[in-house]
């Protein structure tokens, strides 16, 4: 029914590894433990944003990721990107993934690059 059963077993396994109870996840969320089961089956469509939140939370996970894995922005990026400017933004990143260039050297990796240049230079 949802289209997103691997959602639903990202939630169970993060459950689990954090050593929580569906009954006692239900319980801190105010919501029935049996649509919590549901949404872990695929059963049900991912839940609320707010929920996604409060999950990442709870599970100790990475809140971008669960939305991700929901199918889903996070809330403040998706906007950002309603906006004239996200969109441009969007539309740079996009292009810039689609050429052939290398990405550009990380400011950590250029000054590694000038220390080794400097080492060379040394007689």
């Amino acid at each position: 029914m949802s289209g997103q059963p691997e959602f639903g077993r990202i939630l169970r396994q993060t459950r689990q590894a954090a050593g929580l109870k569906l009954y006692d996840v239900a319980e801190v969320l105010k919501v029935h433990h049996t649509y919590l089961s549901r949404i872990e089956t695929g059963q049900e469509r991912p839940p609320s944003n707010r929920v996604i939140s409060l999950l990442a939370d709870l599970y100790g996970v990475d809140r971008d990721a669960l939305f991700v894995a929901a199918g889903r922005l996070p809330p403040e990026l998706y906007e950002m990107a309603a906006t004239a400017q996200g969109v441009q933004l969007l539309r740079a990143f996009q292009e810039f993934q689609r050429s052939d260039d290398p990405a550009p050297l990380s400011a950590q990796q250029r000054a590694e690059n000038v220390r080794l240049s400097q080492q060379l230079e040394r007689p």
